[in-house]
């Protein structure tokens, strides 16, 4: 795009075919709810990938800078056969035979959500009022801390689903905290904490209905 951005994209697509004989009895396999001893599958996956680049400086400093958009999808036939067939009374093994399952799969139900951020805060004060028995307290500090997060999700139906996110945080403290401290002195911590959810949502008529658990994990 120019000396210092970079577009990027990727489109992907793949076909797997599986055909699988499994060593399982018949006797095994006469259960009306086993899939067969022969899996034969057919998996479609596809997606695109976009990627923006951009190069620079910040105070001197060189920084690059990333962003994108992912999508990406799988569907599956998986259907399953007797590994066998009967001819005149006699089982012969090794042999394809009748349909046990036929399904079709898709992977939209699941999703997971993931990001990271730096979050950088600085302070530098001058002070101008230096008096004898009153010394200089000029003085700068600076709070920096990764913040990752994430979520997992999964869709019962189109209404209704089961989260668990977690995640990091960080808050410095304000100018007046610096400047006004008991005992005088400097160089507070910023507070932290760290953030477990896990709950369900499901849309009633045209509402939003929420329940879950927030563990209380706050250390100082």
């Amino acid at each position: 795009m120019s000396e210092n951005d970079d577009l990027s994209v990727m489109v992907y697509a793949g076909v797997r075919e599986t055909t699988q004989f499994q060593s399982i009895p018949a006797s095994v396999q006469s259960n009306a709810g086993h899939p067969g001893g022969v899996i034969d599958l057919t998996r479609h996956y596809q997606g695109i990938d976009t990627r923006w680049t951009h190069r620079d400086t910040l105070l001197s400093i060189p920084v690059t800078l990333t962003g994108g958009l992912d999508y990406e999808t799988m569907t599956e036939r998986r259907k399953g056969y007797e590994n066998f067939t009967v001819s005149d009374g006699v089982t012969h093994y090794g042999d394809q035979g009748n349909l046990r399952r036929n399904e079709r799969n898709l992977t939209d139900k699941l999703s997971l959500d993931a990001g990271m951020r730096f979050s950088t805060v600085n302070f530098d004060s001058n002070d101008f009022y230096v008096r004898p028995g009153n010394g200089d307290d000029s003085g700068n500090a600076r709070y920096c801390k990764w913040l990752p997060a994430a979520s997992l999700k999964y869709a019962f139906d189109p209404s209704w689903n089961a989260y668990l996110s977690a995640g990091r945080g960080f808050e410095t403290p304000t100018i007046n905290e610096l400047s006004y401290r008991s005992d005088g002195q400097s160089g507070l911590k910023p507070a932290t904490s760290d953030t477990l959810e896990i709950g369900s949502k499901k849309r009633i008529g045209n509402g939003t209905g929420q329940c879950g658990a927030v563990p209380d994990r706050y250390p100082g």
